[in-house]
């Protein structure tokens, strides 16, 4: 015997109401997603509070600034370690810093560990280009060998005598990877290469330290020999 209309209609009436009443419940616990638990939340409580002790650490005045990079040596490395700003309370000595910055540096993937020659370009003449064009002019670097890191070294051999890392300003330290070179022999080849010197360039090493913000941020830490 089929169902009745009425009885089709009021079947219908239940099943839009149930309907409704899910969505209700649902749109009130968060479109069906368990509620966080009181570890979560309470990890998530400590994540704020590193995140904000590290804008109030990283943004303060005074602290002295020196810009930082490396060449990427694994997948996605860019995405982790692309450009930072070192920052340090003290006027420390350049091999000071890059033996921090340097630390951590992950090798290769599948490889041994690096070998990096350290430079410092101070922009003298910027690259020029048309709009939304070509490039018209090469510009002018000043480039100076700093120093080079071996994988299994205690620390940097510099190629010029050390210097306070004030001394960096606007320009910028970057750390080219030498991959398996033997670091003895690179040093020693270095040292017979003119330093300092001028080059042409069509990138731009200067940066805005108002447009650098927490995240590319590192404060580091050390004190005077």
């Amino acid at each position: 015997m089929a169902p009745s209309e009425g009885f089709l209609q009021a079947l219908g009436a239940g099943v839009l109401a149930a309907l409704l009443l899910f969505g209700v419940r649902a749109a009130r616990s968060g479109t069906g997603r368990p509620r966080p638990t009181r570890e979560q939340k309470a990890e998530a409580r400590r994540q704020r509070q590193r995140r904000d002790a590290h804008v109030r650490e990283v943004m303060r005045p005074g602290l002295i600034q020196a810009a930082f990079s490396r060449d990427p040596v694994t997948r996605g490395d860019w995405d982790v370690f692309p450009w930072t700003l070192l920052l340090v309370e003290q006027d420390l000595p350049v091999s000071t810093v890059l033996r921090a910055a340097m630390a951590g540096t992950p090798a290769p993937s599948g490889g041994a560990p690096s070998t990096w020659l350290i430079r410092l370009y101070e922009q003298l003449e910027e690259p020029t280009r048309s709009p939304g064009g070509p490039l018209t002019r090469d510009g002018r670097v000043h480039v100076t060998d700093v120093a080079v890191v071996g994988a299994l070294w205690d620390g940097p051999r510099l190629l010029v005598p050390d210097f306070a890392v004030s001394r960096v300003g606007r320009a910028l330290l970057h750390a080219h990877d030498h991959g398996q070179e033997d670091p003895e022999a690179l040093y020693q080849a270095q040292r017979t290469c003119p330093n300092p010197r001028e080059e042409s360039t069509d990138r731009s090493y200067t940066y805005d330290p108002d447009k650098v913000g927490p995240p590319q941020r590192r404060l580091v830490k050390g004190s005077q020999p």
